[in-house]
């Protein structure tokens, strides 16, 4: 999770020209997940339980390894998906602006502009 700008959402630069416009700052919040589905983990842990049970019962704490170590694996081998959330903070008013409708994009954005941001200005809004 970092900042980037609208113009180069890679992170390669980070130009003034492309952030600021008279009292804003523009900035968008990219945030990279590794994200399993549900199904493929379901397969895999299933999988995994019998290769290791062998017709018998594992016990509890084995059992609970083996799950934790597909995790492992199948998030290590998933491709990030990438989330770009554009931000519009008034610095003259302290007022930040985040472009998206999921509460938990919204604590993520103003979470992560509490802990860069320079000002001292909280965010609102």
């Amino acid at each position: 999770m970092g900042w980037t700008t609208r113009a180069d959402p890679a992170g390669t630069r980070f130009e003034p020209q492309d952030v600021i416009h008279g009292p804003y700052l523009a900035f968008t919040l990219r945030i990279d997940r590794k994200q399993v589905s549900a199904t493929l983990a379901r397969i895999q842990i299933a999988a995994d339980l019998r290769g290791a049970a062998k017709g018998g019962r594992l016990p509890r704490e084995q059992r609970k390894q083996i799950i934790e170590e597909a995790k492992r694996k199948l998030v290590e081998r998933a491709l990030p998906s990438v989330a770009l959330v554009d931000c519009l903070w008034n610095c003259g008013d302290g007022v930040l602006l985040v472009f998206a409708t999921g509460g938990r994009t919204l604590e993520t954005a103003a979470r992560q502009f509490r802990e860069t941001s320079a000002g001292s200005s909280s965010p609102r809004g």
